[in-house]
């Protein structure tokens, strides 16, 4: 004699439970999803007028203009710890030159191109926060913190900024951040499938 036990289900009322269920698990983020487009559709009309630049006009987000930069750096330095460590240097063109020395999957130099349409977002936070008018040395007080170099070249004149412990500004680690993004898009000269850094 057979032991009562659980009803056998078919595999099509098994298969529809998993659909509803699926459908329930993707309806119900949608509903959330648009909850900051509706309160900001409620804002009265001059709360979201876009915002002029400095200069009195709209902001051209396709624009080229790289506000005078030639060259964008960064090089990350060790910790005791598994930091990465490396060096790229990106031309206005887009090339970039990179060495990659520990604690990274590419070790040793590589060439590569980065997006040239992500260029003029990064060189206008460079210039919307006064890059050249920081100062040089941001350290915090601790030890054993990785460090990172950012230079930047503006009408030929090179600016190179110390953040230790990432004690700089936001905006410095904004951009040290932006810079690592465009690596991580790159297209790689040695065409390898290696993820950066």
């Amino acid at each position: 004699m057979r032991k009562a036990g659980p009803p056998e289900v078919s595999f099509r009322t098994r298969l529809s439970h998993a659909m509803l269920l699926s459908l329930g698990l993707l309806v119900v983020p949608a509903c959330f999803a648009d909850r900051l487009a509706e309160l900001y559709r409620h804002l009265p009309l001059n709360q979201r007028q876009p915002a002029p630049d400095s200069y009195g006009r709209w902001r051209d987000t396709n624009t080229t203009d790289l506000y005078g930069i030639t060259e964008i750096g960064i090089e990350r330095s060790g910790c005791l710890g598994a930091c990465p460590v490396y060096a790229a240097t990106i031309q206005a063109n887009g090339r970039f030159a990179y060495d990659g020395i520990v604690a990274v999957k590419r070790k040793g130099h590589h060439t590569g191109s980065v997006s040239v349409a992500d260029l003029p977002r990064l060189a206008q936070l460079i210039q919307d926060m006064g890059f050249q008018t920081l100062p040089s040395n941001f350290s915090a007080p601790a030890t054993d913190q990785p460090a990172v170099y950012t230079s930047i070249v503006v009408h030929g004149k090179r600016k190179i900024i110390y953040d230790y412990g990432n004690a700089g500004p936001s905006a410095l680690w904004a951009v040290e951040q932006l810079i690592d993004k465009l690596l991580q898009g790159a297209t790689w000269d040695d065409k390898k499938s290696i993820s950066f850094p």
